[in-house]
């Protein structure tokens, strides 16, 4: 077996053994019929080749999973991200001194002119250090989905942080490009990641950029053949593919050509306009994991529904905080009681959560 092709047909290959047990259990007749002995033409894996394409038909294949090319524009028209959900995100950088890097799961809504609102981000169980974090399995995700569902949100990308680079680096590495092809797999071309990072080693001032990725780099996503490179700013593939780039010289377009199993994530990385907006649900109360921090307690509800600035307000405008609401979900049953919470600070209907505000004001030590 040719080794670089050896990967990708590890991907394939237990299905095809499966398959051809059971047609061998099955089969009732003596004659046996061979088939062609699976291949990769053009970088796509075939299991049974065709005998023949057509010119029109290869160079299609070739496009889409070999042949690299960059996407001029993003499959969305901008993104913009709730104030506070990003001040807080950035506030714990630099109180950690950016001593770890950090991601986060952005909620959201994507509006008919393909603008994409992160209303709320939270930050998964994960662990990390100065250049790098690795995600950790989040008991409490699927949850945290469901309660976005009952906002009206879906998942439109990640937040993440990375540390300062030189003016002339990529600015997404191989590890985001990699989280940002699986977002847009998963749960649609909508989702971008943000990116911040110090301005300068030593700095606190914070750049803050968007990207997308290639509709290309996400369709080989799809195979399975892509990890991060060992170079910060790579992406590794299974497979060789071929980077194609074209120059205008003297009147005249000239195509360089180079193969490689190491790719750039400029050839992936698609900028998306940023800006920012303030969502109708808040963003303030304490984040339910962050290392070195202690989660919230009924206290922190407390102090957090006596402060001057919601303490005279309706309860429903009160906890219309995403992660105070995130905090209820350790309480209150995600089927039975979030929802009618939920539709109530939608809706600011304080009659309809009469019960659930004597509940919280009980437990967080408070006269109804």
């Amino acid at each position: 077996m040719d080794k670089k092709l050896a990967e990708i047909r590890k991907i394939h290959e237990a299905r095809a053994r499966k398959q051809e047990e059971e047609e061998k259990k099955n089969g009732g007749s003596e004659e046996k019929t061979v088939k062609p002995k699976g291949k990769v033409i053009g970088g796509k894996y075939f299991e049974n080749p065709p005998n023949q394409f057509t010119l029109k038909e290869y160079n299609a294949i070739v496009d889409k999973y070999q042949r690299i090319k960059r996407q001029a524009k993003a499959l969305v028209t901008k993104i913009e991200i709730d104030d506070d959900a990003a001040r807080m995100f950035q506030s714990y950088l630099v109180r950690t001194n950016f001593a770890r890097l950090r991601y986060g799961v952005m909620y959201g809504t994507v509006d008919k002119e393909n603008v994409v609102r992160c209303h709320a981000v939270y930050e998964p169980e994960q662990t990390g250090d100065a250049t790098h974090f690795e995600r950790l399995p989040d008991k409490r995700l699927d949850k945290i989905d469901g309660l976005a569902a009952l906002l009206g949100w879906q998942r439109v990308g990640l937040l993440v942080s990375s540390p300062p680079i030189n003016p002339s680096d990529p600015v997404i590495t191989g590890q985001e490009a990699i989280l940002c092809a699986e977002e847009q797999a998963k749960y649609g071309p909508h989702c971008c990641i943000i990116q911040m990072r110090p301005k300068m080693e030593g700095e606190r001032d914070m750049v803050t950029e968007a990207y997308q990725v290639s509709q290309q780099m996400v369709d080989i996503y799809r195979e399975g053949t892509l990890s991060p490179g060992s170079q910060r700013q790579n992406v590794h593939s299974a497979r060789e593919l071929e980077a194609v780039l074209e120059q205008k010289t003297g009147g005249k377009t000239v195509v360089a050509r180079e193969t490689t199993f190491d790719v750039d994530t400029t050839w992936f990385a698609v900028p998306v306009p940023i800006g920012s907006f303030q969502s109708n649900i808040g963003s303030r109360f304490i984040r339910i994991y962050r290392p070195g921090e202690a989660p919230p307690t009924w206290e922190n509800v407390k102090n957090f529904l006596l402060d001057p600035k919601r303490r005279s307000k309706p309860f429903c405008e009160q906890v219309a905080d995403f992660h105070l609401l995130v905090f209820l979900t350790e309480a209150y049953d995600m089927k039975t009681d979030m929802p009618t919470i939920v539709r109530a600070v939608c809706d600011g209907d304080n009659a309809a959560v009469k019960n659930y505000e004597m509940m919280v004001r009980a437990r967080s030590g408070l006269s109804s």
